[in-house]
């Protein structure tokens, strides 16, 4: 990225590299989040940290889903295996344990 800040164009750093256009402008564009100097899109840090809490939010819904559907059967029988053993198919076991 250091020959884009000197000035090669886009054009020429795609032929040298091998690499389509979109590429470098995209990492040209990257490097300038995440050196502050453009501010309207989000971080590598910003990425990394959505795609953590996107995944924690998953799990949790899965884990809400389980107390829910789990919640008639403890009731009930109040047994935990029969609902892990018909559930089995739909969540992961070590999430319901």
């Amino acid at each position: 990225m250091a020959l884009a800040k000197a000035g090669h164009s886009v054009e020429s750093l795609a032929r040298e590299f091998e690499q389509c256009i979109a590429t470098i402008h995209d990492w040209v564009k990257q490097v300038e989040i995440d050196g502050g100097t453009r501010d309207y899109d989000l971080t590598s840090a910003d990425r990394e940290e959505l795609r953590r809490l996107r995944k924690e939010n998953r799990q949790l819904r899965t884990k809400r889903d389980i107390l829910l559907k789990g919640a008639a059967w403890f009731t009930a029988n109040g047994v935990t295996f029969v609902f892990m053993t018909v559930n089995q198919a739909v969540y992961p076991i070590e999430t319901m344990a």
